[in-house]
């Protein structure tokens, strides 16, 4: 059998690369991670703090000692 098309190849990249950027959700766009530790002493406050972009609000979180938030996103021009 002689060597794969051109078409070929393209087909099998559509096929398996690009739902693999469907499943990360950042298909063409760089991801972002953010995490936030509160390492505060632990007889201080809780720490409240607010995240959201142009796209999302994650809303106003509080964070009690050696508590941590994660969250990730992808880059939208």
């Amino acid at each position: 059998m002689g060597h794969p098309s051109f078409i070929t190849i393209i087909l099998l990249l559509l096929l398996f690369v690009f739902p693999l950027g469907l499943i990360r959700g950042c298909f063409l766009y760089e991801r972002y991670q953010v995490q936030i530790i509160d390492d505060l002493p632990s007889d201080s406050p809780q720490l409240k703090f607010h995240c959201a972009s142009k796209q999302d609000d994650f809303g106003i979180n509080f964070l009690s000692s050696t508590q941590n938030f994660t969250l990730s996103f992808c880059e939208h021009l």
